[in-house]
């Protein structure tokens, strides 16, 4: 989520339950109220920006937001608090810190041989500015995205904060080479994956947390990386999720995944 929001980490580690919102006339797509940043000039500035899910299932924040919903908090009553990351206090920056360590330890992660220095937290806002500066991005829809602070002008005094369209195009290009996407249950599939089923068996937690309108939409993303066995998602709900799909006919075996996804979102 910092790489779409070109945060820094303070400003992800700092959102709360209620930054998560969502909006009836995108009613497909995630909003994030940012919080106060030293990038931004006004107190007016942080701003409800769009979040998108992305075609590559490793690079979707929907799946990682939804999975860690499940493993973060134990249930809405006795969530650990109310912040979504981490534990919201002064220390957040060096429990944050520790957490980027850790990650860039794993096999997994490659660092680029020709470049020198250490990597730090601001380098996911640097990598993610650098991202769209070299797939040809308007600077100027990045600073908007980002929010940064600019010399005050008039036009700056009165533009509205609100920027659905620079932030689609950014977006568009954060999601990934392949893009972004939405979630969509398939038509043959619709009668049994209902709404019902998406709120009580596959993101019955996120409801709780978050509401029924943004857990459909975190349900759809979950259900679909279950069913491709998305090792991103934890066992539990994995194996949840395969139980209740059998409960309404749909066996593991035979199952084609009843979620597809939608690549022309930004269309």
């Amino acid at each position: 989520m910092q790489w779409q929001l070109i945060g820094q980490i303070d400003d992800v580690q700092h959102l709360q339950v209620m930054d998560i919102i969502y909006k009836s006339n995108y009613p497909d797509a995630l909003h994030i109220k940012m919080k106060w940043s030293k990038n931004l000039c006004k107190e007016r500035d942080p701003a409800t920006q769009m979040v998108l899910a992305s075609v590559d299932p490793t690079l979707c924040c929907y799946i990682a937001i939804a999975s860690h919903i499940k493993t973060y908090f134990t249930s809405a009553a006795t969530a650990p608090s109310t912040f979504l990351f981490g534990p919201g206090t002064k220390g957040t920056s060096s429990w944050a810190q520790r957490i980027v360590r850790e990650m860039v330890k794993l096999p997994s992660f490659v660092k680029d041989s020709s470049k020198t220095g250490v990597l730090g937290t601001h380098g996911l806002q640097k990598g993610a500015v650098s991202y769209c500066a070299r797939n040809n991005m308007q600077i100027e829809h990045v600073d908007a995205r980002r929010r940064w602070s600019k010399g005050q002008r008039m036009v700056t005094t009165y533009n509205n904060i609100h920027l659905p369209v620079p932030d689609a195009r950014v977006l568009s290009c954060l999601a990934g080479p392949m893009g972004p996407c939405k979630y969509v249950v398939k038509s043959e599939a619709v009668e049994k994956v209902s709404d019902d089923f998406l709120l009580s068996v596959v993101a019955p937690l996120t409801s709780c947390v978050l509401g029924d309108q943004i857990a459909l939409i975190l349900a759809k993303a979950l259900l679909y990386a279950a069913v491709e066995g998305f090792l991103r998602v934890p066992e539990a709900i994995v194996e949840r999720i395969w139980l209740g799909l059998e409960r309404i006919g749909l066996c593991m075996a035979a199952t084609k995944n009843p979620i597809g996804k939608n690549s022309h979102f930004c269309d």
